[in-house]
């Protein structure tokens, strides 16, 4: 099913998304050409003005409905900035402002793009290209992952399953033990009450304030892992990559957790030799309301990217930046300039 409704895109939608929509009450959304495999800018307008939340819903071609964007403006403005990763699978795009009776919506039929001749063939050959970048299955391994790991030549498909296997670990989950542990200390303190009747109480009541205490504590920043592939050969199906020692680079800050494995570049040989600059495969997750910035990826909202399904992106004080209702994957392309 997933690849009839993707086969039914492409030949509804070889061209780039139509750019521009009018909607309710003045609500314009305008832009550069919306294109999937990409997290696209959009300016959203009003004359009335826009303030509260913002919102931006995707559907799929099988009806679903996905939050790609979400942001709370604080003051009125005439203008907002708005960004959204899209995939092939998005027939519909819906921008949404305001709540309850004030909410006002404009929707963009993906399917209707100008026909348009200019740009047809380049644009079709890099849709194809990304889709050929096949994407692991979204798991991540409990354990610590090593300090240098070697890419092998060969298919892409094969070495990137390989690497989120060695490489995409987390540490035992804190939130269990926590609990436990928060368990058994309670019972411990309620042992000595005087009142066996009480104990019961006593015990629901101080589990349910440690928990919340242990919850707070945990901690919250989001972490990122970052595979650096050499690009050998990306025509074709199936791309190939070749081999690499990649050692493991850690940035901790308040708002990130970081880990890339990278080669030395400045060593003879060790640079690309294919059109792509760079290709990189991410994975992440977030918790509570922490988030990404798309700073961090090294991404600007030209790169091309597949993710394992459809990041939020929301709006920060820094920008913008993801987050993820799951560990999700991804692939990141820079071009050679």
């Amino acid at each position: 099913m997933a690849g009839i409704a993707l086969a039914v895109f492409v030949a509804v939608l070889p061209l780039p998304l139509a750019a521009g929509g009018r909607g309710t009450d003045g609500l314009v959304v305008s832009g550069k050409p919306f294109l999937p495999w990409r997290v696209n800018l959009a300016v959203l307008e009003s004359e009335q003005g826009i303030v509260g939340r913002v919102a931006v819903y995707g559907s799929t071609w099988q009806g679903k409905t996905i939050l790609l964007f979400e942001a709370n403006e604080g003051s009125w403005a005439r203008s907002v900035d708005v960004a959204f990763y899209l995939d092939e699978d998005m027939r519909y795009l819906r921008f949404s402002t305001g709540s309850g009776e004030g909410s006002r919506d404009l929707e963009l039929d993906l399917s209707n793009a100008p026909a348009t001749q200019a740009g047809a063939v380049p644009e079709s050959a890099r849709r194809a290209a990304i889709r050929n970048l096949v994407l692991p299955f979204a798991h991540q391994g409990i354990g610590s992952a090593p300090r240098e790991y070697r890419i092998g030549e060969g298919d892409l498909d094969d070495e990137a399953l390989a690497a989120s296997k060695a490489l995409f670990k987390s540490p035992p989950p804190l939130l269990p033990l926590s609990l436990l542990g928060v368990f058994a200390f309670t019972m411990a303190l309620t042992a000595g009450l005087p009142s066996p009747k009480r104990k019961p109480a006593a015990v629901v009541a101080l589990s349910i304030l440690a928990s919340g205490a242990v919850c707070f504590l945990l901690p919250s920043t989001p972490s990122v892992t970052i595979v650096d592939f050499r690009p050998a050969n990306m025509k074709g199906p199936h791309p190939r990559v070749a081999a690499a020692l990649l050692a493991e680079r850690r940035e901790e800050s308040p708002a990130i957790s970081l880990t890339r494995y990278a080669q030395d570049l400045e060593a003879p040989g060790t640079g690309p030799s294919s059109t792509v600059a760079s290709l990189e495969l991410v994975a992440f997750s977030t918790r509570n309301a922490s988030s990404i910035p798309l700073d961090s990826l090294s991404m600007d909202m030209g790169f091309d990217c597949r993710f394992s399904e459809a990041p939020l992106v929301v709006k920060t004080q820094d920008g913008f930046a993801l987050r993820s209702r799951r560990f999700i994957l991804g692939w990141i392309l820079h071009e050679r300039g």
